[in-house]
């Protein structure tokens, strides 16, 4: 009685369409493909991108930041490309309506502050707090 959520004893290896000797553990990115007599010049060669992006789920509660994992790679030599999936799992739990906001990649530098869950400035240091304090409250100019 879990709908919509999937069964406790769910095999995910049900949605897993390669067969059991071209799956990996997690890539991390950096490692090298190459596949040979797959194209007409013999061969394709590439690095897998090794990405650091931050997702931020911002709950009524808390904040979670997860860095996503590569999961899925499909490559395709006879069009000279490969697609590379990230992908992030945060427990929601039975109240969706808690989650807020999804931020992804890393906040942008600002004199601004940020805001906790509770609406209440953060600044992280005083030295932050004065600056924007003589600005009032406005961006200083990056001149």
């Amino acid at each position: 009685q879990r709908f919509p959520f999937l069964p406790e004893d769910f095999d995910h290896q049900y949605f897993q369409s390669a067969p059991a000797d071209q799956q990996f553990p997690y890539l991390k990115g950096g490692e090298a493909v190459r596949c040979v007599n797959m194209t007409p010049e013999g061969s394709f060669s590439f690095a897998v991108p090794q990405l650091e992006i931050p997702i931020t789920y911002r709950f009524r509660d808390r904040n979670v930041t997860m860095e996503p994992k590569l999961d899925t790679l499909i490559v395709e030599p006879d069009q000279y490309r490969f697609i590379a999936t990230w992908r992030v799992m945060v427990p929601l739990g039975r109240k969706i309506h808690n989650l807020r906001e999804i931020t992804v990649g890393h906040p942008p530098k600002s004199t601004a502050p940020a805001r906790t869950a509770s609406g209440k400035l953060h600044f992280s240091s005083i030295n932050e707090a004065i600056a924007w304090k003589k600005n009032q409250g406005k961006p200083a100019d990056d001149a």
